[in-house]
């Protein structure tokens, strides 16, 4: 019987090995191949940061919107030039804002603010955060619509308020003062009016002690609100209830003095 010699074993293993190397190195080489080859066209496209920000003004003043987003979000994934993240994400959420893609404009603000508090672009960026924020409200026609509904979530009109409140911090002399102040006028009476469903809801369901400390609540944080009456009538009501008619005639003398002071008794 033929048989091979230790050297042969050791000759043929040795071919075998280098046989795998080479068949790995070259399905390497095709991966990496076909992995540049799928990310050529935005390295070519976007090849330093001078000429991204050239492109992406020029397409902000074409109004190319989706462009700049589709472009950026592969930019996102795909860095390779090691482009300017803060550039991507002002850029990406501009376009958003433009789009009236409010809930991911936020987003990407969201991240800009907080990774680039002492950039120049700061204020500016804080500014569109608060708009995207405040958009997501709708329409007056939509929140008219929608009625008592429309006050179950208003969480993002909360965080509008804060940014515009952050954003006049910055900059007080702002020539958008006059307009952000109104827009948290509005804000302040639509998040009472909230505060005040949620009394509502616990007066008829008889839990007089939270209602009265939401209508407390709302007085306390949205003072010369639209519902600022409503609210103490809300809280004589549960004072009622609770048997508490001392607290609950002090109360209405508060409203007979507001009514009185402001010119409106009958």
């Amino acid at each position: 019987m033929n048989s091979l010699s230790l050297c042969d074993n050791e000759v043929l293993a040795s071919t075998v090995k280098q046989s795998l190397i080479g068949s790995a190195e070259q399905l390497g080489r095709k991966a990496a191949k076909s992995l540049l080859s799928a990310q050529s066209d935005i390295e070519k496209k976007y090849p330093s940061n001078e000429v991204l920000l050239e492109k992406l003004k020029n397409f902000v003043k074409n109004e190319n919107y989706q462009l700049i987003i589709d472009d950026l979000t592969q930019l996102q994934s795909e860095n390779s030039n090691f482009l300017d993240y803060s550039i991507i994400l002002k850029y990406k959420s501009i376009a958003n804002y433009n789009i009236k893609e409010y809930v991911e404009a936020e987003d990407d603000l969201k991240e800009f603010c907080h990774l680039y508090p002492k950039d120049s672009e700061y204020p500016n960026m804080l500014y569109l955060l608060a708009m995207s924020q405040y958009n997501q409200r709708g329409s007056n026609w939509d929140i008219m619509l929608s009625g008592d509904g429309y006050l179950r979530d208003t969480a993002f009109l909360d965080n509008a308020f804060q940014n515009f409140s952050l954003y006049l911090k910055h900059d007080p002399a702002s020539p958008q003062r006059g307009a952000i102040l109104s827009k948290m006028t509005e804000i302040k009476n639509l998040l009472a009016k909230k505060n005040l469903y949620d009394a509502k809801y616990d007066y008829d369901r008889k839990a007089h002690l939270g209602s009265l400390h939401r209508c407390e609540a709302l007085l306390e944080q949205y003072p010369g609100s639209v519902v600022e009456e409503d609210a103490l009538n809300l809280m004589s009501k549960n004072y009622q209830a609770l048997g508490l008619t001392e607290e609950s005639d002090e109360v209405l003398d508060i409203i007979h003095n507001n009514l009185k002071r402001l010119g409106k008794e009958a």
